[in-house]
């Protein structure tokens, strides 16, 4: 079966966004967005978006256009939440694997697998064959949707965004994995040079008087450091260093320390310091395999942030 699209228009406060949602039978995930370039390919119009696919040859399916309403806050609304839970679902399936965070959706959690049910009874969906069942939720019902809704709507304008190429860069040079200079003479000579209309931040960057303007320039956009990606980004940039061997272990392991003391990062600043202390008595224990694989544990989510990040970054400097 070939895999048919159908138009999925985004309802939020801001503005509408027209997205394909495709349905494909030979896909062991057979539900999901299009996506591109790490962000769910949106449109400004349903005109826009059909001549896109005409463009593309994509096989638009002929039914109306499904509409998911974002803001939504009726909980009692069952078709728009069930609507807004598939739909967030799709999206994080889409993008997992490209960006960080959208491997672990709130609503595709086990314990919610059987409110997800209730939600789908409630909607009293005539293909499915269901009974109508009215749905009483329970005060922690309650609170689960308001969760799951909230969490859904942060997948979806997260998805809508673009990489925040810029947080990445600043997660980079600030912790000294990408030299200032070479990065300096890339955004120059691969981002800039040759190209008509360069995005402003480019231009600012590269007109920089200093190093410091420089950094303030990436870290214009909102929540830079403060977001948990971030925070957690700069211990794995640290452990890539150090497994490199441009770290030092207890260079590595201060850095990190003072980092998880400001930023009150998953690897608290405790497992850091603690472990100095131990080197002290032993400094041959950064030897063993014990040593290399507690560090691996602790930190393979940090580990994890700092390799997408950087395969976004190669690929913005390749495009």
């Amino acid at each position: 079966m070939l895999t048919e699209y159908y138009i999925t228009k985004l309802i939020t406060a801001i503005r509408d966004y027209f997205a394909l949602w495709y349905n494909d039978d030979t896909s062991s995930r057979n539900d999901g967005l299009v996506c591109r370039d790490g962000s769910i390919l949106s449109f400004g119009s349903e005109e826009e978006l059909r001549a896109y696919a005409a463009e593309n040859g994509l096989a638009l399916a002929e039914e109306e256009t499904a509409e998911i309403n974002c803001d939504i806050t009726d909980l009692s609304d069952w078709d728009g939440i069930l609507n807004l839970w598939n739909i967030a679902a799709d999206c994080a399936h889409s993008l997992e694997g490209l960006r960080y965070g959208f491997g672990n959706f709130i609503g595709d959690r086990p314990e919610y697998t059987e409110l997800y049910s209730k939600v789908l009874h409630a909607c009293n969906l005539p293909a499915l064959g269901m009974d109508d069942r009215a749905l009483v939720p329970t005060p922690q019902e309650t609170g689960a949707l308001r969760d799951i809704i909230s969490g859904s709507r942060s997948i979806l304008f997260a998805a809508l965004s673009p990489v925040p190429i810029r947080n990445y860069l600043y997660n980079a040079v600030t912790t000294g994995y990408l030299d200032m200079d070479a990065l300096t003479d890339c955004i120059v000579d691969k981002r800039i040079a040759g190209t008509d209309k360069p995005g402003q931040w480019l231009i600012d960057f590269a007109c920089a008087k200093d190093s410091e303007e420089k950094i303030s320039v990436l870290a214009a956009n909102e929540g830079c450091v403060s977001s948990y990606e971030s925070r957690e980004a700069a211990i794995g940039y640290y452990y890539l260093l150090y497994q490199s061997g441009n770290l030092s272990v207890r260079e590595f392991l201060r850095k990190s320390g003072n980092h998880a003391d400001t930023w009150m990062t998953d690897a608290d600043c405790d497992f850091f310091y603690s472990l100095i202390n131990d080197i002290d008595k032993d400094p041959d224990m950064t030897d063993t395999p014990l040593f290399k694989r507690q560090l691996s544990a602790k930190l393979a989510e940090n580990e994890k942030i700092a390799r997408m990040q950087i395969k976004w970054i190669n690929e913005f400097f390749e495009e």
